[in-house]
């Protein structure tokens, strides 16, 4: 995020990019601390289990020099869709029973479900992160990936459900081998490609920065995306609808009309007391504790909310109503250029039980931000009182600016992530040398002790 790009957005002073990372004083990641661990075979170009290629559209030779662009962001995606907190909404998703809401509520004429987060308890399931990962490879078999144009050139990537190559449907779960879901295609944006390349070949640049930054936004567009593809794998109704459809019509016509894939229709559920069905959006407030709003423009840095919020759509609203005012924090550049770095995810300890610390590992600190107002009142939640909401803890600066800082004046904001996530690269170095002068003290004194 460049000066030009910082000064369009006047609530936040310049003492606050820097802090927050974004000035051109911050130090990228060198070549030697970027990620070096492999690819989740999710990603790959072919599986066992499919008789034709993974990528579609592109031969092995065309993938190969797609990875020059894109291996980092799938590098990142990998390590976040394996990251506790994601298996940890993974599970809730394949094994929290869908129910009707206590009020029914519906969607295009068709009931839309609930499901809840299940408590990871020795009692109900010791296996819980087992299950999940489980689940996870069997989904490489499942979902495929594509080169195209999404909807909307703001959109990184769109999950389209198919069944091309599971006439019969799919099964990602271990508590049954009948087909419990449907296949997909993930379908990436030709022009975040483009700037991938772009970035990275520009010449008499150092784009490092802005490289990191669009790697994070694609890597968590794509996990959102796998998200989808995850509940359309195991969401019986949407299978029972493409099933209906392929028998009443002709495959061979479809296609000749035009039509490259038999398309079911989606219905997703809501997760908990949400207003909002978005399902990419609740994996992401598992992982990163709120909904992340990027997009395409590698000069913008990434905001951050609660979820649900107003960077959404309306289409996705089936109850309630949006609370008045919402404040939207910007998501920190120390956070991202950890999230890139190798040795942040080696120094996590692998814990083989998920406890609740280790579900807010990955979680963005709630730091700088500013407060706006809801764009659309035909769906302002009119019970909605900010005293019950910690904007009253958090006021803007003045009545004449939106700013919020969650840091009191002569006090440390804590960071929400037990591996410090959102820590720089000066206190991690600080935090380093004192560690190191700290250990050469010890060591001395037990010198000393023994003499």
């Amino acid at each position: 995020m460049d000066h030009q790009a910082r000064n369009k957005i006047s609530a936040i002073n310049p003492n606050d990019w820097e802090k927050l990372g974004y000035s051109d004083s911050t130090i990228a990641n060198d070549e030697t601390e970027g990620l070096t661990n492999e690819i989740d075979p999710i990603f790959h170009f072919d599986h066992p289990s499919h008789k034709t290629p993974i990528w579609l559209g592109i031969n092995k030779s065309q993938y190969e020099d797609l990875l020059v662009d894109i291996k980092p962001m799938l590098q990142l995606a990998s390590l976040l869709i394996r990251s506790s907190p994601s298996l940890n909404a993974d599970y809730d998703l394949y094994y929290s029973p869908r129910v009707h809401p206590e009020e029914r509520v519906s969607f295009g004429g068709r009931p839309v479900l609930e499901y809840r987060h299940v408590e990871t308890t020795e009692a109900y399931e010791p296996r819980r992160r087992d299950l999940a990962d489980a689940a996870l490879d069997r989904l490489a078999g499942v979902v495929s990936f594509g080169i195209g144009e999404p909807d909307s050139e703001r959109v990184l990537a769109q999950t389209l459900v198919s069944l091309a190559r599971h006439p019969s449907g799919v099964n990602i779960q271990d508590d049954t081998d009948l087909p419990k879901g449907i296949g997909s295609t993930i379908c990436f944006s030709k022009v975040l490609i483009a700037d991938l390349r772009r970035l990275r070949n520009e010449e008499g640049v150092d784009n490092k920065l802005k490289l990191s930054n669009l790697t994070f936004k694609g890597a968590a567009m794509l996990c959102h995306e796998l998200f989808h593809a995850k509940y359309m794998a195991t969401d019986t109704p949407s299978l029972t609808d493409a099933l209906v459809e392929t028998s009443a019509r002709n495959y061979a016509s479809l296609r000749k009309s035009g039509r490259q894939c038999d398309v079911a229709r989606n219905n997703e559920p809501l997760h908990e007391n949400d207003s909002d069905a978005e399902l990419g959006h609740v994996w992401e407030k598992y992982v990163f504790g709120g909904h992340i709003q990027n997009d395409g423009n590698v000069d913008s840095c990434v905001f951050f909310n609660k979820w649900p919020s107003y960077w959404a759509t309306t289409n996705n609203l089936r109850r309630g109503g949006w609370r008045k005012r919402m404040t939207t924090y910007v998501v920190p550049m120390h956070y991202i250029l950890n999230l890139t770095r190798q040795k942040f995810w080696d120094d996590m300890d692998v814990m083989e039980d998920m406890t609740e610390e280790d579900l807010t590992v990955l979680h963005i600190k709630k730091w700088i931000g500013f407060r706006i107002n809801c764009p659309y009142p035909q769906v302002e939640d009119q019970a909605w009182n900010s005293e019950d909401s910690s904007e009253a803890e958090y006021p803007p600066e003045s009545p004449y600016s939106p700013r919020v800082c969650r840091e009191r004046e002569g006090e440390v904001l804590q960071d929400p992530s037990w591996a410090r996530a959102n820590e720089s690269r000066e206190d991690r170095l600080d935090r380093q040398r004192d560690r190191q002068l700290n250990r050469q003290f010890l060591e001395q004194a037990r010198g000393m002790q023994w003499s």
